[in-house]
C-alpha cells in the first residue's frame, strides 16, 4: 500500500519525483551529507522548505530575515518516512516541501542560485 502524502508525516515531504533536484544542488548536498557523515551517522539529508528564516552575519549582530526558502538539514532517519528518501548519483535524501509550496512553482525544481543567502538554494 502506497503512503497518503495527503496526511502527516507524508504531507510534509514531496513524494520522490514530485520535485527534481539539479546536478549542482545534488552536489551541494552530496558534500554537506559527507561533513555530516563524518560528524555522526543515521542521519538523512533534506533539502527543507522553511517559512521564515534568519540569520546574523556577526555574533553579537542583529538577526536578518531572510523570509521563506530552501535549506539543507540533516535529521535522525528515524523522524524520516523510508518512502520519501530517495537515491540520485549516490546521493540518498529527501525534500521536506509541502505540495502547496512546490505545486504552483513553475519547474517543480530545486537549483542553486549564487545571489541568494544561506545554502544558495531557491525552488524554481
Amino acid at each position: 500500500m502506497s503512503p497518503d502524502h495527503t496526511k502527516p508525516p507524508y504531507s510534509y515531504y514531496a513524494p520522490p519525483g514530485a520535485v527534481r533536484v539539479s546536478a549542482s544542488a545534488l552536489e551541494m548536498a552530496r558534500t554537506f551529507g559527507e561533513q555530516v557523515a563524518r560528524a555522526s551517522s543515521g542521519q538523512v539529508i533534506v533539502f527543507d522548505w522553511a517559512i521564515s528564516r534568519g540569520v546574523r552575519r556577526r555574533v553579537d549582530g542583529p538577526m536578518e530575515e531572510l523570509g521563506p526558502g530552501v535549506d539543507l538539514v540533516s535529521l535522525d532517519a528515524s523522524a524520516v518516512p523510508s518512502d520519501v528518501i530517495q537515491r540520485v548519483d549516490g546521493v540518498a535524501f529527501a525534500i521536506k516541501i509541502p505540495k502547496a509550496v512546490y505545486d504552483p512553482s513553475a519547474e517543480r525544481l530545486i537549483d542553486v542560485d549564487h545571489t541568494a543567502l544561506r545554502f544558495k538554494l531557491v525552488l524554481r
